[in-house]
């Protein structure tokens, strides 16, 4: 969390590079919702055999006022 203000994070996944409607991946984190302050961070984890990672376009998490938060966008270069 670059910001001054805590943030609750409450859900996290990936955006797919797919023509079905199941374009949204959610990850399940038992550890979400969790508070992260200045400085700090959170990390979920994904087994790579349930999602296409050659799909992946993005990574998203949600905060809990609804505000979505994308990464870079693949390819990563």
């Amino acid at each position: 969390n670059a910001g001054k203000r805590p943030v609750t994070i409450v859900a996290s996944g990936f955006k797919l590079d797919t023509e079905a409607q199941e374009n949204m991946a959610t990850v399940y984190d038992t550890n979400l919702p969790t508070e992260i302050r200045e400085g700090q961070r959170h990390t979920s984890f994904v087994n790579p055999d349930t999602v296409d990672t050659s799909k992946i376009l993005y990574a998203w998490a949600r905060d809990a006022t609804g505000r979505e938060y994308h990464s870079k966008k693949r390819p990563l270069h």
